[in-house]
C-alpha cells in the first residue's frame, strides 16, 4: 500500500515538473504553469534526453561484454559501432 501511494505520489511531482515551471528571484520563488506547446516541448525534451542515456547504457553494456577477456596484447580486442540515424527524426513534425 504504501508503495502505491509512493508511486502517486512520484507520479504527481513528474506532471507538476512537466507542466509548469518555477522562478526564483531576489529569494522568492514564483511557480507558473506552461501553455500546451510549451509543456509538449519539455516532454519532447524529457525523453529525448532517456532516450539519449539509455541508448549509451545500452553501448556501454555491449562493450564491456565483448571485452571481458583479460588483455593479450597479442589479440585485437572485439568491438561494436552502432550509429544512429533513426531516432527521434522519424515524426511527421521534427522537434
Amino acid at each position: 500500500m504504501e508503495d502505491e501511494y509512493l508511486f502517486q505520489l512520484k507520479e504527481a511531482e513528474l506532471v507538476k515538473a512537466l507542466v509548469s515551471r518555477s522562478i526564483i528571484t531576489r529569494g522568492e520563488s514564483v511557480t507558473t504553469t506552461m501553455d500546451t506547446a510549451a509543456a509538449t516541448d519539455v516532454r519532447d525534451a524529457f525523453v529525448k534526453g532517456i532516450y539519449g542515456r539509455m541508448f549509451i547504457w545500452i553501448i556501454d553494456k555491449i562493450n564491456l561484454a565483448l571485452n571481458k577477456s583479460p588483455p593479450d596484447p597479442r589479440r585485437t580486442k572485439k568491438s561494436i559501432g552502432v550509429l544512429d540515424i533513426f531516432g527521434f527524426e522519424n515524426f511527421g513534425t521534427n522537434r
